[in-house]
């Protein structure tokens, strides 16, 4: 199958975005675009569409933003000015075991092909039955835990917020209620981990079908403030 380059196929059905991306780094003086567009490899290239996903998100709630910018020999995807405080935020996306994920990009990128060559021609899939599971989010080798351990130093210094921003593939089956279960609560990883406990101020979640969803940790030793924890909304369990 001989197709374009990856940004060529994703964007070809979305020119919206597209535009969305190109806009928004000339308004802030960022490169975003090039590297998107000549990233060859798959997992990459879309951990790179969440950055500026949620770069496009900050900049609703947010008067400055700065990507990539060098910061105690680090460099965090995302410092933010929100209302005269600064905000540290990381990105990450959450997939499934690297062969699965993988495997399901090349599926999806061979779908869209099908459809450009035989337009009006259904697709009948089927897919494995899973078991949703929070491995993605707990163990280890979490990748939120990591995160934390990288920038431990640069919160402490700098007393900084730091947000964590995940946006998982919709394979994991994770959901904005098992982020909450998962995070919060007397058991919740904001409790029962000392170290996330006491530097991440919050989770950032960019669900899988669009919206976005802030967890703030209470405990955190830096807080936004007031009226930027209001600004980004706290989650609440749906009323029954």
């Amino acid at each position: 199958m001989k197709t374009g380059s990856l940004a060529d196929e994703f964007f070809e059905t979305r020119p919206e975005l597209l535009n969305d991306i190109k806009s928004f780094e000339n308004r802030h003086g960022l490169r975003l675009w090039s590297a998107l567009n000549t990233e060859k490899d798959p997992v990459n290239f879309f951990s790179r569409l969440n950055e500026i996903r949620f770069g496009l998100f900050f900049e609703t709630v947010c008067s400055h933003l700065r990507h990539n910018c060098i910061i105690e020999n680090k460099t965090p995807d995302w410092l933010l000015i929100m209302n005269d405080q600064q905000i540290l935020c990381e990105v990450l996306r959450l997939n499934t075991p690297e062969d699965e994920c993988r495997n399901t990009i090349e599926e999806s990128r061979q779908q869209r092909y099908f459809q450009k060559q035989n337009p009006g021609v259904p697709i009948i899939t089927q897919s494995p039955v899973k078991t949703i599971s929070l491995e993605y989010l707990s163990g280890g080798q979490s990748k939120m835990k990591a995160k934390e351990e990288k920038y431990r130093h640069v919160i402490e210094k700098h007393q900084l917020p730091f947000i964590i921003c995940v946006a998982p593939m919709i394979e994991t089956f994770l959901s904005e209620l098992d982020f909450a279960d998962f995070l919060l609560g007397n058991r919740g990883f904001f409790a029962t981990d000392e170290n996330f406990g006491q530097n991440v101020t919050g989770v950032l979640l960019r669900s899988y079908f669009g919206p976005f969803f802030y967890y703030n940790n209470d405990q955190a030793i830096f807080q936004l403030t007031a009226r930027n924890r209001a600004a980004l909304g706290a989650f609440e369990y749906p009323r029954h």
